[in-house]
């Protein structure tokens, strides 16, 4: 074989060692994220204000992006129902008509449908009655989804709150969320 030849097979194998490098690279490093986030990162329910449609078919295949919201305050059934509220209402601003200059800011947010994984936005206090409540992305992992679909109105998630140029990660639903589902 002249040497031409051994020369572009030695340029195609190296292109396909370096492919499966960089693969094994962006899983270690994804994998290595998603433990910080266990350790330094608080578990936060994100309330969902719109997903991709995809996402609520169990036949569909994929993960994808939905928009939520969530507060680092404390855990409790109030604040669910406050930010369960604040979802509904800034979900009808996507074809609604703003009233105030808070909730053409909320409208501008979830009209904004593009993936932006880097960006949480704190909501004007007089849409969310004092709250401080965030508006962020989350890709959602289809293998976290019981059932391969959303099933209920939030999604659990791993947020770093002193840090705002980190992204929500899915995370999994727990065992009341499961026993939840079981029941529907």
């Amino acid at each position: 074989m002249p040497l031409l030849g051994w020369v572009c097979i030695g340029l195609v194998v190296l292109v396909g060692l370096l492919a499966v490098a960089f693969y094994l690279y962006v899983l270690f490093k994804d994998r290595q994220e998603f433990q910080e986030y266990a350790a330094k990162g608080k578990r936060v329910k994100g309330w969902i204000v719109l997903a991709n449609t995809v996402l609520h078919n169990p036949n569909a295949h994929g993960d994808n992006v939905a928009q939520v919201l969530i507060s680092f305050g404390e855990p409790s059934d109030e604040l669910d129902e406050e930010l369960s509220d604040l979802a509904r209402r800034m979900a009808e601003l996507y074809r609604g008509t703003p009233a105030n200059p808070d909730e053409e800011f909320v409208a501008e947010r979830v009209r904004d449908i593009g993936y932006a994984p880097y960006e949480r936005h704190l909501l004007p206090s007089g849409f969310t009655s004092g709250l401080e409540v965030y508006s962020m992305h989350v890709w959602v992992e289809r293998k976290r989804l019981p059932g391969n679909r959303l099933r209920l109105p939030y999604l659990r998630c791993l947020a770093i709150a002193d840090n705002p140029l980190r992204r929500l990660v899915h995370n999994d639903y727990t065992a009341a969320d499961r026993e939840l589902m079981r029941r529907e």
